[in-house]
C-alpha cells in the first residue's frame, strides 16, 4: 500500500505530496507525506507481516495534525476504499499513562 501511495500520480490532486522515502521497492520501507497548508509530516510505514499501513503524524510545537490527518484519510478512502478493512486512530493525549495507573 505504501508503494502504491508513493507512486500514485493522483496524490497531488488531494493536496498531498511525497517528499522522501527509504528502501524503495522493499517490503519494509517508509515515506514522508506532506499536505498543502498543514504543518508537519505524515510518516508512513508498511508492515508486511500484518498487511497494515502505519501512519504517524509529526508536528512542531502546538501545530494541530487535523488538516493533514483529514486530507490523508480523504485521499486513501477516495482511492483505496476497497482495500481498507479498518482504520484505527490514536491520539498522543489518549496514549499517555498517568502516574496513578503505573
Amino acid at each position: 500500500m505504501r508503494e502504491r501511495i508513493v507512486n500514485d500520480t493522483e496524490v497531488r490532486a488531494y493536496g498531498l505530496w511525497v517528499d522522501a522515502e527509504k528502501k524503495k521497492g522493499r517490503r519494509n520501507g517508509w515515506a514522508k507525506v506532506y499536505c498543502s497548508g498543514a504543518q508537519g509530516a505524515l510518516n508512513l510505514q508498511w508492515l508486511a507481516s500484518t498487511r497494515a499501513l502505519l501512519g504517524r503524524i509529526v508536528t512542531k510545537g502546538d501545530s494541530c495534525p487535523a488538516l493533514l490527518a483529514g486530507t490523508f484519510l480523504s485521499y486513501v478512502l477516495g482511492r483505496y476504499r476497497e482495500d481498507i478493512a479498518a482504520i484505527h486512530i490514536r491520539t498522543q493525549e489518549g496514549n499517555e499513562e498517568s502516574g496513578d495507573d503505573a
